[in-house]
């Protein structure tokens, strides 16, 4: 065997084809002050457990034919993981346990390969394991550890003990079934076939695992939905209360100036004019048909126009009358919202938005906004990809929060596109009362 051969075999070696899965892992992981030293620490100490594998494999440490050593790598894994990143105990437990489920995926497919086309002993058979190893790593990465790492950015976590159980469970069911493959007294083909069967099981409980972060986000999501209704709603009604209050004065406002005018008559045309345009501004209350539309237009039209925004609007209120205050002020606030934080990337000739609500057919209600845009939008589930990188807490929840209330609440259906130069969402709903 050349020194090229065994390079080759010693690189899909367990202990380093663990460290290559666990490395992926650790990407994505908040690192510890001096990282690079702390690595440089760990590495050399690849060789401990092989080492101490050795003693556990005495007959003390076995149970039938199946030996416990891998827990040796497992528990290291974690001092390792945490050793050299900052992250709760749950989740250096998935990273540690996923990765021993990805490498152990590339063994069991690595066998099937090995036994069904190669002789064993030649360099063509550790080349194309070593191929194998990279194809199936870069797979794995993409679709396990990319997902993962984008819910670890929004904070996500999940319960310890859940994730213990989980993953105890997780590496018993893996090392049976490679302990089985090891002691099975059967064919090459019958070996090779039982691997690529396990590792098509290691896959399927590869997703399952990952399945545990995926229903944290659900719960996530929902969580954060909830909030920011709840928000929303409070808004709502302080805002109710303060442009009531606001278009009272002004009234009051109103009358008061023009009795100065007339007693005293010493009050110059230019200010009563300037005067009276700066209070008639807070006194454009709309009149659609729906108070609680009323209420959202006041607000934001009064917002555009402090922004130098061209607002248009043409809306049947009354046609509204089977949606909840809260659910009106919610939708129609972050659509107005999230078109008016486009256009102020835009000169204020560009500035342009409009909204129409009207009965479409007997039944059913459209509602319209556009806004001019000229950005590249990215879109992921049918919804713009937001932009923003300060305070992430609710962004991205303005639209999924529109899509809920118009197809979960409603049984309706929201779309969003760029036409031209000319963003549009367009929903559409039965007008009936939510179940």
């Amino acid at each position: 065997m050349n020194v090229l051969h065994y390079i080759v075999i010693l690189l899909q070696d367990y202990n380093f084809r663990l460290f290559w899965a666990e490395l992926l892992f650790m990407l994505f992981l908040p690192r510890r002050s001096r990282y690079a030293l702390r690595m440089l620490v760990w590495l050399p100490l690849l060789v401990l457990p092989p080492v101490l594998g050795e003693f556990v494999q005495a007959d003390a440490f076995r149970i039938g034919n199946y030996t416990w050593s891998f827990m040796l790598w497992y528990a290291y894994s974690i001092f390792a993981f945490a050793f050299c990143n900052k992250a709760n105990v749950g989740t250096l437990i998935y990273a540690v346990v996923s990765a021993y489920a990805l490498q152990n995926v590339f063994a069991d497919f690595e066998i099937f390969m090995r036994l069904t086309w190669f002789d064993e002993r030649s360099i063509a058979c550790s080349a194309a394991g070593l191929a194998l190893m990279v194809v199936i790593y870069v797979a794995g990465f993409f679709l396990f550890i990319v997902p993962w790492s984008k819910k670890l950015k929004m904070g996500l976590t999940v319960n310890r003990a859940s994730m213990l159980a989980i993953s105890a469970a997780t590496l018993l069911i893996i090392n049976v079934l490679s302990s089985f493959m090891v002691n099975a007294s059967t064919t090459d083909q019958n070996l090779a076939d039982l691997g690529l069967l396990f590792g098509i099981c290691t896959l399927v409980i590869m997703a399952l695992l990952s399945n545990v972060y995926d229903k944290s986000y659900i719960q996530y999501e929902k969580e954060m939905m909830d909030r920011m209704l709840f928000e929303q709603d409070r808004q709502r009604k302080l805002a109710q209360q303060t442009i009531d209050l606001i278009n009272m004065k002004c009234h009051d406002m109103k009358h008061q100036l023009a009795a100065w005018r007339k007693d005293a008559g010493g009050v110059p045309d230019e200010f009563y004019t300037k005067t009276l345009d700066s209070i008639s501004i807070y006194d454009s209350y709309f009149n659609t048909g729906n108070r609680s539309l009323d209420l959202v237009l006041t607000e934001k039209s009064l917002r555009c126009n402090n922004l130098h925004i061209n607002f248009t609007c043409i809306a049947d209120g009354a046609a509204l009358g089977f949606m909840s205050a809260s659910d009106i002020y919610s939708f129609f606030g972050n659509a107005i919202d999230n078109a008016v934080e486009c256009l102020m990337n835009y000169g204020e000739d560009k500035r342009n938005l409009s909204l129409n609500v009207r009965k479409v057919r007997q039944g059913w209600l459209s509602i319209t906004v556009e806004n001019y845009c000229e950005d590249n939008l990215s879109f992921e589930g049918g919804l713009p990809v937001t932009t923003k990188t300060d305070d992430k807490g609710y962004h991205g929840f303005g639209t999924k929060s529109m899509r809920y209330i118009v197809e979960e609440l409603y049984g309706g259906h929201l779309s969003m596109e760029r036409k031209g130069n000319i963003f549009c969402v367009t929903a559409v709903m039965p007008m009936e009362n939510k179940s």
